[in-house]
């Protein structure tokens, strides 16, 4: 039947998700080491992740405007680069450039670089009275082609979702959301903490707004929890940091073989 269906299916997702890696996530989130896992514990995980991501997908756009080499966007170098770039209301992308520096030193490092570097392209696109500053109706614009054959019911909750998402991130609650609002939902940021919202109030079974690793790793027999958001994100948060082992571990490796080498030419 078709229950016997979904319930198979929901179970090769528990399956293909252990327990271990759910106690490694836990311990990834788990910044106290008390045990215990907070949202705003999770929170910082999900933004290291997900701007780690962003660093090495902008790595070449930060190489080729730092002309001087030395890790940082300078005023100047912005200014220079965006002469040559095919772009509208480059005087307000220009004046823009001290609103991305955090640390008020005249220039950017690559992380406060994201957020411009979102600004010059996608932000620009949606931003059709190039006030630097997105409507409700501008931002609906980034599913306008995914719904371009959708039907009535489709755009409906579609349009649901965006006023949703919008509110989120209008965090001043101007009724407009700015580049570096509009950064946490292009860089999947605000995303991965709905995720990890949904993820740990699943495994929240005793309510004290907090997560053991146990009810983490419970949390994969949870009816909700197999093919939701909060499943999926967990599987790349996961797999990154599978990922990251690995690498740790090989570099290990190799200084080891390294020593022995050397100790080996000694004698």
């Amino acid at each position: 039947s078709a229950l016997l269906i979904v319930a198979a299916a929901g179970q090769m997702q528990i399956q293909s998700m252990s327990g271990a890696q759910m106690r490694i996530l836990h311990a990834a989130m788990d910044e106290d080491s008390d045990g215990r896992v907070t949202i705003a514990e999770g929170a910082k995980l999900v933004r290291r992740l997900r701007t780690a991501l962003m660093l090495r997908q902008s790595a070449p756009i930060m190489q080729t405007m730092d002309t001087d080499r030395d890790g940082y966007l300078s005023a100047e170098e912005f200014r220079a680069d965006l002469e040559h770039m095919d772009v509208k209301g480059k005087r307000t992308i220009e004046d823009s450039f001290d609103g991305f520096d955090t640390d008020r030193d005249g220039r950017l490092a690559a992380e406060e670089a994201l957020p411009l570097f979102t600004f010059l392209l996608p932000f620009q696109k949606l931003d059709t009275d190039l006030d630097g500053r997105l409507t409700l109706s501008e931002f609906q614009e980034v599913a306008a082609e995914r719904l371009a054959s959708a039907g009535p019911e489709e755009r409906k909750k579609a349009a649901r979702e965006g006023r949703t998402i919008f509110a989120g991130l209008d965090l001043d609650d101007d009724e407009r959301v700015n580049a570096t609002e509009h950064y946490s939902y292009h860089s999947g940021i605000w995303a991965g903490i709905a995720a990890l919202r949904e993820l740990l109030g699943l495994a929240d079974s005793d309510a004290d707004g907090q997560v053991s690793a146990d009810e983490l790793a419970e949390c994969r027999f949870h009816a909700k929890f197999g093919g939701s958001a909060a499943y999926h994100h967990s599987r790349d948060w996961i797999k990154v940091l599978e990922e990251a082992v690995a690498g740790l571990q090989q570099q290990q490796a190799k200084a080891k073989e390294d020593r022995r080498g050397g100790q080996k030419e000694e004698l």
